[in-house]
Formats: C-alpha cells, structure tokens, sequence
C-alpha cells in the first residue's frame, strides 16, 4: 500500500541538512553531503508511503547502509502477515517474516536509492498497521493504534478533529491534493475537502496541472 499526495516547497534544504530532517544519509549520498544546495525553489512536492516492509527487508544489503543481510525472501510473498500492534510486540519470535529482497528483485528501487538519499535509520512512528501510521504522516498525531474494523470505509462519524499539514498548507496560500488516500477521511478538517480526488492520477494529470500539493493509496511490492 502506498500513499501519495504533493505540494509545493519555498526552499530547498542543501544535503548536508537532510542529516536533521530525515534520518542518516545511507550509501552514495553521504559522499555527497556537505555540498552546496540547489539553485532555485522546489516547485512541487511529491510524498509516496511504501508501507508494510522493514528497511532491512528491501534494504538491509545496499551500499553502505546499516543494514542486515537476512535470508531470501519469496517473491511474491506466500501471504499478507498480521499488521496489528500485538504483532509486533511479540516480533522477537517471528522468524518468519525475517527475511529480504534485494536488487535483483527491486532494480527500481535500488536505482532510486542509488541516486537519490536512502535514510537507514528513519523509523515508523506508530508499532502497527496502516490508519495509524497514515495519520501520523498527515497530522503528526494518532488517535488510535490499531486499524478500525472498517478502516477502508470510513463514515463521516469515524472523523478524528485532528490539525493537519494539508489544511495548514492552504492557510499558507499552497495548494493540495489527496488522490485514493483513504486515510484523509478519518480527518474532520479533511473528509470532504476537494481536494480529494480519486487515485487516478495519471488521468488527473492529463486533464489539469498538479496542484502544489498531491497525495494517492495505489498498491505496490516485490515483483
């Protein structure tokens, strides 16, 4: 599951900075930290969530991350292990899902992290599932830790009255957009915005410009 949304930026941080904003520099990046930032402003923002997968699991073997190596992973994996928060409580004794792709399996992947930063040691916020980690992303807060029972099908009274980024975005004169992002209706400020769109981005695209800030939930894995 990934989500998607964008915006736009006033700024560009200079690499050497991202050390304070995302995590450890892994891999070829970090040679390159230090240097000067960019010219210009950053005009459109684009955040996508790859959730349901450790770091060590797609990357535990690149270049000069900190990272594990750990056996083979099936590819496609045999089943959708358990998301809950009790699941990863008990994870010492998952042996299981202990296992890894590497780039032979996620060529796209590893080209990104070769060239872009890979931060080896940025953490999920919240010890479970999806909704949670979503709403984290969105209002830096989470009500809740475990997904609800019906968490792709929320209803107008599931909505949390939660601040966000996209709503204090706007305050700033930018612009937003949620395409498939199920996780924006469990937001009160959010549920019925329009910004939301559905998450065909790509016909979206073709009919308007980008807004100054885009998100969507397609799904993706090892394939």
């Amino acid at each position: 599951m990934s989500l998607l949304w964008h915006c736009n930026a006033m700024r560009m941080y200079p690499e050497a900075d991202a050390r304070r904003h995302t995590g450890r520099l892994a891999g070829p990046v970090r040679a390159r930290a230090g240097g000067a930032a960019m010219p210009g402003k950053i005009e459109h923002v684009v955040i996508i969530v790859k959730e349901n997968h450790t770091f060590d699991n797609y990357f535990g073997t690149f270049p000069g991350a900190d990272g594990v190596a750990l056996p083979p992973a099936q590819n496609p994996p045999p089943a959708d292990p358990d998301h809950r928060h009790q699941a990863w409580m008990a994870r010492a004794g998952d042996t299981a899902h202990k296992v890894q792709y590497g780039q032979a399996e996620l060529p796209a992947y590893y080209a990104g992290a070769s060239q872009y930063t890979l931060c080896d040691r940025y953490f999920s916020e919240v010890a479970g599932p999806s909704t949670p980690n979503h709403l984290m992303l969105i209002c830096a807060d989470a009500p809740l830790i475990n997904n609800p029972a019906h968490h792709y099908r929320p209803q107008p009274a599931d909505a949390f009255h939660l601040a966000s980024l996209p709503m204090a975005l706007e305050r700033q004169g930018f612009s937003w957009g949620n395409y498939g992002g199920y996780a924006f209706h469990y937001i009160a400020e959010l549920a019925s915005h329009q910004g939301n769109h559905t998450r065909d981005l790509f016909a979206n695209h073709a009919q308007a410009r980008c807004p100054a800030s885009r998100g969507s939930t397609p799904t993706a894995g090892p394939r």
